[in-house]
């Protein structure tokens, strides 16, 4: 018997999975409780998952396996307990692009000075910090007690689902876990529905946008800071629209500010703040009517914006340090890698409104509907 431990806050995978997973062959051999609030999904009776339940419920139910949809740090302390009550059960992870990189690592300069600015250090100071070295260490001393507490959880995990073994490559390197076995799988098509209505079929009508999306939420791990002055001096020489989608995750509303104050640096500059936020599908059909997006994140962050737009035959810009524009190329799909900030305009001048069939063909192979069922048996058949 498995038992999926479900972070029920979150309304875009998990209302997907659960209607997936009812027509599923083996769905009578599968449980589910939520771990992180009681929230009723779907009309589906999920319980929240208090540790006397999970382990009542393991013991009463003969669970087996347990499988966490995403590893949040509220999650933490259950997996411990599971692995300390139950030690017989095996527990499993579908991988949500958590990050346990170093801060600093995934932050560029103007960022890391804006980071610990907003922490009460002096602007010059924070500055010189940067530029002594100093920054890193005194970012990542905060981050420090987290990736030691994920370090000693991680070691119980059996098997990392996820589509991108670019990402399990990673998290088993620096989690030094080398007996971490990985399984392809991922909930649904990216926005399929999207693609075949709005875009593939007017190809030519995507190219006509003047926009250029910048980052995907408003997260610092964006590095809006660090690549907007380069965008803007392209988008005020070609007469483009820089956009910042800026209502996807923790209501930072002192970001807004800061990025908002940024672009009016640039008086001749056109460009539009996303604070509101839309819809899947009209967030969607606007994105990949765009002629540029651009996810600044390092990590595995923006994968649901650069996999989509990958799928309409566009060509996404990102560091070269993403792991989701690694994976896009590491499946032979288009996607343009810069290593500094001056790239992304050459970028821009070569590659703006530019189209590409092969990304189509890629990645409707890679995510098919045959792929998709595979990766659904696979987590749901019981071991």
């Amino acid at each position: 018997m498995n038992l999926h431990l479900l972070p029920a806050d979150n309304k875009l995978f998990i209302p997907k999975f659960i209607e997936i997973a009812k027509s599923q062959p083996f769905v009578q051999t599968n449980l589910l409780l939520c771990y992180v609030c009681e929230l009723d999904i779907s009309g589906s009776a999920l319980q929240f998952a208090s540790p006397d339940l999970v382990i009542n419920t393991i013991r009463r139910k003969g669970v087996n396996r347990v499988i966490f949809h995403s590893l949040q740090p509220q999650a933490f302390s259950l997996v411990k307990t599971i692995k300390e009550t139950a030690p017989e059960c095996r527990i499993d992870w579908v991988y949500w692009g958590e990050s346990y990189d170093n801060s600093s690592s995934l932050m560029g300069e103007q960022t890391i000075i804006e980071y610990i600015r907003e922490r009460g250090v002096p602007s010059l100071l924070s500055f010189l910090a940067v530029k002594i070295k100093l920054a890193h260490s005194l970012i990542d001393y905060r981050t420090s007690g987290f990736r030691s507490m994920a370090s000693e959880i991680i070691k119980y995990i059996d098997t990392f689902y996820h589509w991108s073994q670019i990402d399990y490559e990673h998290i088993k390197r620096i989690f030094r876990h080398s007996q971490l076995k990985y399984q392809m799988f991922f909930y649904e098509i990216f926005n399929s529905q999207i693609l075949d209505n709005h875009i593939i079929e007017r190809k030519l009508d995507c190219m006509a946008s003047d926009c250029i999306v910048v980052g995907h939420s408003v997260s610092m791990r964006n590095n809006h800071l660090d690549i907007l002055p380069v965008v803007s001096e392209f988008a005020i020489e070609n007469n483009k629209t820089i956009v910042c989608p800026l209502s996807y995750g923790s209501a930072n509303k002192k970001y807004v500010q800061i990025i908002e104050k940024n672009l009016k640096r640039f008086p001749k500059l056109s460009y539009r703040i996303m604070s509101k936020f839309y819809p899947e599908t009209e967030y969607f059909a606007f994105l990949l009517k765009c002629g540029m997006y651009i996810a600044p994140g390092r990590g595995s962050l923006g994968a649901g914006n650069m996999i989509s737009y990958s799928m309409a035959g566009r060509i996404p810009i990102t560091d070269y340090k993403n792991t989701v524009g690694l994976f896009l190329k590491s499946i032979g799909a288009e996607v343009l890698l810069y290593k500094n900030y001056k790239e992304i305009k050459t970028f821009l001048q070569n590659y703006f409104g530019g189209y590409c069939e092969k990304n189509i063909a890629v990645l409707k192979e890679y995510f098919s509907s045959a792929n998709k069922q595979k990766c659904y048996e696979n987590l749901l058949s019981p071991i």
